[in-house]
């Protein structure tokens, strides 16, 4: 349905144009010329543009017309996405897939060497090492080209050299503790001692304790009380003066003394 447009003819004895120079107009009249051809002429053509065209469902379809979608994966309305909406390479992600590619046997495996891990097995010097991890890091079938040889456990004789074996048969640095003033203390294992302006000493010494250590006395006379070993050697540590420096050492129930003097 067509609309027309606004004509000479339509504005024709309408607003003020043509009017003489004293209209003899009241004021009432004069505002309603002025406003005549906005009254009279375009809000009607306005209102009637409205009432023909501009409807809903006119519209959508200039909406749609124009090139706009009126769904989104078959959702109307204020659509958020979901699941399956996109795949990962749509938005440039990793597909659920992607560590089954890199997995021993995948499409697109990744080897130990190329994150920095211990490999499953490695050629050095063209012989091939084996690496199981089972709780302790082996190596075997070490060929090369000679025979074949082993990181052997030098007690066990197997093909293993694991944290029980260190444990046992390699000591870790002893922990070092240290103290003053008015020290009591019962010895502990694998300890080094360090006990300085000491004023008295109570000293407890298993027969399983094996550390060592050494004390400064403050001045004056200390106290001196040590007890729990088998046996004793070496000097006197219930004679020590301040300002000496002892040292003691103890190993199975054994305890030796040194006294090192003044300074």
């Amino acid at each position: 349905m067509a609309v027309n447009k606004i004509t000479d003819a339509d504005l024709a004895g309408k607003g003020v144009i043509g009017q003489p120079d004293v209209p003899g107009l009241t004021a009432a009249e004069m505002q309603a010329k002025i406003e005549e051809i906005v009254r009279s002429v375009a809000i009607p053509k306005i209102n009637e543009i409205i009432d023909k065209y501009v409807s809903s469902e006119t519209l959508a379809q200039t909406v749609l017309a124009s090139g706009s979608v009126s769904s989104v994966f078959g959702r109307a309305g204020a659509v958020t996405a979901q699941t399956g909406d996109y795949t990962a390479e749509q938005v440039g992600a990793a597909a659920k897939t992607h560590a089954a590619q890199h997995k021993k046997g995948g499409s697109d495996p990744i080897s130990a060497e190329d994150i920095g891990a211990v490999p499953g097995a490695k050629t050095v010097n063209g012989g091939k090492i084996t690496y199981v991890i089972d709780g302790a890091i082996k190596a075997s079938g070490v060929d090369n080209s000679g025979g074949t040889t082993s990181v052997k456990d030098p007690i066990a004789g197997t093909d293993a050299v694991n944290l029980a074996y260190l444990q046992k048969n390699f000591e870790a640095k002893p922990e070092e503790k240290s103290n003053s003033g008015a020290v009591t203390v019962t010895a502990e294992n694998n300890k080094e001692y360090k006990f300085t302006a000491v004023t008295s000493l109570s000293l407890t010494v298993a027969e399983t304790t094996d550390c060592h250590g050494f004390i400064t006395f403050a001045a004056g006379t200390p106290t001196v009380t040590v007890s729990g070993y088998t046996r004793t050697g070496g000097d006197d540590p219930t004679k020590a003066a301040g300002g000496e420096t002892w040292e003691f050492d103890c190993l199975a129930g054994y305890i030796l003394w040194k006294n090192w003097g003044a300074g």
